[in-house]
Order: structure tokens, then sequence, then C-alpha cells
């Protein structure tokens, strides 16, 4: 979407500056300074959102003991297929999950709130304040399991999109504590 307006912005000034060109009468004196206004520069944050580029690698920005601190339990990391940070512990009962980090223009952080609300059954939402510009964590059932607890959550930062996904066992506020936690792990490391 932000690029899209970058796009319209830029596209707009120089439409209007062929306008003013073209309605100039002939003969006109070419050496006097124009009075078109020149297109508004981009905002730093549509600046941003244009430019960023999202790491192959997510396990490049975190280390498995940052990560096993936000748990509060030792993990091992792998890179996944499509370049997310999978975590898990050592029983395959514990919670285990994801951080991700991905391009943010147009309009994936709404789609992936969509997302969220969608995918988690009866989700309890909060939106931390302190990560990102903007940040959204869902907790509640998971589709797959009765017995087991799904987190997610997304924050936008610097034109990129941070993201956590967790299947756990256990207390729905834990769950949401460490979601927390590791989505402001790798929205700090990504920014």
């Amino acid at each position: 979407m932000r690029r899209l307006i970058v796009i319209a912005v830029l596209s707009g000034g120089l439409f209007l500056s062929g306008c003013a060109a073209a309605g100039e009468a002939p003969g006109a004196d070419d050496s006097a300074p124009s009075a078109e206004a020149a297109p508004p520069a981009a905002t730093d944050e549509v600046a941003d959102a244009a430019e960023a580029t999202a790491p192959e690698d997510v396990c490049t920005l975190v280390t498995a003991e940052e990560i096993g601190a936000a748990l509060g339990a030792p993990v091992t990391i792998k890179t996944g297929p499509s370049g997310d940070c999978e975590f898990s512990q050592e029983d395959p009962r514990a919670t285990s999950g994801m951080v991700g980090v991905i391009a943010g223009a147009g309009g994936g952080y709404d789609a992936y709130v969509e997302g969220i609300k969608g995918s988690i059954l009866q989700p309890q939402i909060v939106e931390p304040p302190a990560i990102g510009s903007r940040a959204l964590i869902g907790v509640g059932g998971s589709p797959y399991s009765e017995t087991t607890l799904q987190a997610a959550g997304v924050a936008e930062a610097g034109g990129l999109l941070a993201t956590v996904n967790l299947l756990g066992p256990g207390d729905p506020a834990v769950l949401l504590a460490q979601a927390e936690a590791l989505l402001a792990l790798i929205t700090d490391a990504a920014s």
C-alpha cells in the first residue's frame, strides 16, 4: 500500500510538471526560474518500507540462547524452508514455534492481523505498545489439538514485519508472555 502511495505521489508530481510544461506559451523564456512545485518528498517511513528487505535466514539475527531466555528453557534452532527461525525444546510436548521477518509494504500487517484473528480459537488479543510502531499478539486454542494453545504475533518496524508463532501446553498468560518476549526480541534484532 505504501509503495502505491509513493508511486501515486511521484506519478502525480510528474504528471503536473508535464502539464505545466505543455501549457507554456510558445517562445516562453526557458531561462526564467520555473514556478512549478517539486513533487513532495517521501516520508522516512514510506521510504523505509519501499527499501526494506527481509533477511534470507532469520536465525542469523537471534541465537538459541536468546530464544531460550525468552521461553525460560533451552532450545535448539534451525532455519525453516521459508527462512524463518524454528525452535524446539527437548521435550516435544513443550512450547515450540518460529520467529520470522518479512517485508511489510503493501498492507502485510493488516493481513497478518486478520490471519491471527482467524486462525486462533477464541483469541485473547493484546497490542503491546513498546514493540515496533505497532504490534498485536493473539493467544487461544489451537485448531490442531484440544490441549494445545497457540499464540501468534506481528510487529511493524522500519518497513519490516516481525512475526512469532508458538504452540504449547499450559497457561495462556505464560504463552502470551513468551510470545511478547520473542516478538520484542525479533523486532529489535531486525531493526
